[in-house]
């Protein structure tokens, strides 16, 4: 009786063991005879770029210069906001056109030129930020993606501290603004 088992066994393995090396050859031929290229499958599953991405680079490039592209807001207290103008200039030869504005953070929040900026002319970035629920060290980016020469994306940075409330006070009391 077990020697019948075990054929029966063994006789359902190379039968199982038959059928799926059929399958993985008619799949490979397959892919041969119809030029199904697996990384190319890959390639296109890939996430098509962003509208503004792809706007900036169609344009015809720039160059742009920033007065700063770094500001330190030094110590403020948790709940109070600054914000600060970033600007800058059309040093290139074509007109500027700023396609996106990322904040790293939802407690940061950027304005900007909307319209193009022509070669020579001055455009901004307004960037504003709020403290409430943040202590310690900041370091936020914002990036901005424009048809730019070297790269479509500059990067400008707002750091400081946030001192923690304290007990009895109320959060955003004081607002600290820079002056445009």
């Amino acid at each position: 009786m077990k020697k019948v088992i075990l054929s029966i066994f063994v006789v359902l393995f190379a039968v199982s063991f038959t059928a799926c090396q059929k399958n993985e050859d008619a799949g490979g031929d397959k892919a041969k005879t119809t030029g199904t290229d697996t990384n190319k499958v890959a390639a296109d599953a890939a996430p098509a770029k962003e509208a503004f991405i792809e706007k900036a680079e169609s344009l015809p490039k720039t160059k742009v210069k920033f007065d700063k592209d770094e500001f330190d807001f030094g110590k403020i207290k948790e709940g109070d906001e600054v914000s600060h103008r970033f600007n800058f200039t059309n040093v290139g030869t074509n007109d500027l056109v700023i396609t996106n504005v990322k904040p790293s953070c939802g407690c940061t929040t950027p304005t900007y030129s909307q319209d193009p900026v022509k070669p020579g002319e001055k455009g901004f970035i307004d960037v504003k930020f709020n403290s409430s629920g943040k202590t310690g060290m900041q370091n936020k980016n914002v990036t901005v993606t424009a048809n730019l020469e070297e790269n479509i994306n500059a990067v400008l940075k707002l750091k400081g501290e946030v001192e923690p409330k304290k007990d009895g006070g109320k959060p955003g009391e004081e607002k600290k603004e820079e002056k445009h």
